[in-house]
């Protein structure tokens, strides 16, 4: 009985190749992290998209096609898909598996939470995030949405909690 178990765990257990993908892939991901994050961190405006050009973007154009697409699609919830590149290529890296259904449930509450905070403070007349950062199809679709159904006031006071409570399910991961 005890062999049956012990072939069986040996036989779960990746290969020698299989561990090699899985590390280099972790490690693509964490770079390709790093470039986004120093794109979005540069992000401007008025970079052209899909363009060889000089940019103001410290990533280049590529970084500046980057930025721009995830903030005008996810808005700052861009952060959150950069954070989530590097906590699975880490774990790939450490040789950890990918990270279980609560940590996927907690990302996309704090992905949901953080394309539509910055449409609804807007609304609210609070200027807490940068005038040039788009707010993101994404975001302005769910707080137009949210915003009809709950008022403004109830729309922010959801948005907070479903941020508050996608964070405590990501940290537990890390627990």
């Amino acid at each position: 009985m005890a062999r049956a178990g012990a072939r069986r765990r040996r036989s779960e257990e990746p290969s020698a190749y299989g561990r090699l993908a899985a590390e280099s892939i972790g490690l693509v991901l964490i770079a390709f992290a790093a470039v986004t994050a120093l794109a979005l961190a540069t992000y401007n405006p008025d970079d052209p998209l899909f363009r060889l050009t000089d940019v103001a973007n410290s990533a280049g154009a590529v970084g500046a096609t980057l930025a721009g697409l995830l903030f005008r699609t996810a808005g700052l919830g861009g952060v959150v898909l950069v954070g989530v590149a590097v906590v699975v290529g880490a774990r790939l890296v450490l040789r950890r598996g990918l990270p279980g259904a609560r940590f996927w449930t907690g990302t996309a509450l704090l992905l949901l939470s953080a394309a539509t905070l910055p449409p609804l403070t807007a609304q609210a007349g609070f200027n807490l995030f940068s005038a040039s950062a788009d707010n993101g199809l994404l975001g302005v679709w769910l707080a137009s949405g949210a915003r009809m159904l709950l008022s403004l006031g109830g729309a922010l006071l959801l948005n907070v909690l479903l941020g508050c409570i996608g964070a405590l399910a990501v940290a537990l991961v890390f627990i």
